[in-house]
Parts: C-alpha cells; structure tokens; sequence
C-alpha cells in the first residue's frame, strides 16, 4: 500500500518550514535564537524576513503574518459588532491555492506555539483571513489578545513546523504593523486593512 503525505502537506509543497521575521518596527526583534546580534530595527530600515539577503522573498505557498493591530481604537472589522473593536491579526496567502488552517497553531507566546489551535478556515489564493484576538470563543477568534506594551506573534503548521514569527515592542492605538507589499518586508503601515492588500509603503 503506497502511504501518502497529509492532505495539508499535500497541499503546501513549497511551504517554507520555518520563516523567522524581523520587522521594520521600532523595538521588533528576531526570534532566531542563533542570530546574537539582533537589534532593533528603525521604522524607516527594510526589515528582514529571514534570508540571508536581508529581503523578503514570497514564495509560493507560504503563509504569512501579513498585519496585526496590538491597540485598536476604532477599526471595525467584518462580522464583528459595530462597537467592538479588538485586536486582530491577518493571515496572507502567497500561494496560487487555497490553505485550509484546520489544525495549525497560533500564539502570542513563542514559548507556547500551541496555544491556539485553529479549525476549518480557508485562506484562499492570494488572499487574507483575519484572526481576531479577543479571548472569546468562535471560529476566526484566538484565545488571547495582543499587549500593545509589546508582544509576539507565531504561526505553525500542524506538525509544530514555524512558518511565520515576530516579536513586537511598544504599538500605537489604530496603527498596524505589517508587511508591504504582502508577503514582504515588515514595518508601520501607512493605513490598517485587515482583509485587504496591505499598502505598498510604510509610514
């Protein structure tokens, strides 16, 4: 009998298994525990998403952090009531097919990649999911929510594989953190659009 891979695995054939971010942030850092020199990063630098070029490279099939708000004030997001306004986080589509995130994990401790187990969601091609980060119960909501004084974010594949990870320091009140265009490099983002391309520059 011919074994076959998972049928996520089967799916994500170019996924990179693990993509360790450095945002163009004030105060983001590396999680890379073999890189002793990681400083902060002023909100005007590139960032660097983990190659040694120093550039981000979107290949097809990876899934990204793409933005997240640690403070929101006043954005509304889709299928949330009118007067909420929680912290949220976006996942980006690289690829040219859909991705089921049932059984992949997000966390806001890098210390406890499984802190969130996700159900079945479908990022499609070339598209977004938001994720939002409440504590309460749903099927698109995380059981925690992000410190604006400073938090991480990682994302993981069912097998405990890390496919996107960032820590963040200090974050302003309805300003996002993310990537521009998306899929690239890290930084403030001139405008939040969760659930939408992100803008082509930062702040």
């Amino acid at each position: 009998m011919v074994k076959h891979a998972p049928r996520w695995l089967r799916a994500l054939p170019l996924m990179a298994a693990c993509a360790t971010s450095v945002s163009a942030c004030a105060d983001y850092t590396s999680d890379d525990d073999d890189d002793d020199d990681d400083e902060a990063v002023d909100p005007g630098d590139s960032g660097d998403s983990g190659d040694d070029t120093g550039g981000a490279v979107v290949e097809d099939g990876r899934l990204f952090i793409n933005e997240f708000m640690a403070s929101n004030g006043s954005t509304g997001l889709e299928g949330v009531d009118d007067d909420a306004t929680p912290d949220w986080l976006e996942i980006y589509n690289a690829g040219t097919f859909e991705v089921n995130l049932a059984g992949f994990w997000v966390t806001d401790d890098l210390d406890e990649p499984a802190k969130a187990v996700l159900g079945d969601l479908v990022v499609p091609p070339l598209g977004h999911l938001v994720l939002i980060a409440d504590a309460e119960d749903g099927a698109r909501h995380l059981p925690f929510k992000l410190d604006a004084g400073g938090d991480a974010l990682g994302l993981y594949d069912p097998e405990g594989q890390p496919l996107d990870r960032l820590t963040f320091g200090g974050q302003l009140s309805d300003v996002s953190s993310g990537r521009a265009p998306d899929g690239g490099d890290l930084g403030i983002l001139s405008e939040p659009t969760p659930g939408e391309a992100n803008p082509t520059e930062f702040r």
